[in-house]
């Protein structure tokens, strides 16, 4: 399981923190362990993942969003989480 790219988080019912991460890390490694078996990515917004049957993407745009994500798919069995997602610190303090 791999998270990659920006995140959001809502300060007021219009404005939002983020930042510019491009999730540039995530995807290259979902795409490199797809080469052995199958891979799973929580991406956020603007992170451009190709179609691969063997990458399972799951999208967020939210802290929110990515928090239940994790919270969900830790449920099942992975043989690793990498977290590279740029995650504002203000998120975290929710």
């Amino acid at each position: 399981m791999i998270t990659a790219g920006p995140t959001w988080v809502s300060i007021d019912p219009v404005r939002v923190i983020s930042n510019t991460a491009s999730g540039e890390t995530g995807r290259l490694l979902a795409k490199s362990l797809a080469a052995g078996s199958q891979s799973h990515i929580a991406s956020g917004t603007g992170v451009d993942i190709a179609a691969d049957k063997k990458i399972n993407v799951i999208r967020f745009s939210f802290f929110d969003d990515l928090k239940k994500i994790l919270k969900d798919q830790l449920l099942q069995q992975y043989d690793s989480i990498i977290h590279s997602a740029a995650v504002p610190t203000i998120g975290l303090l929710r």
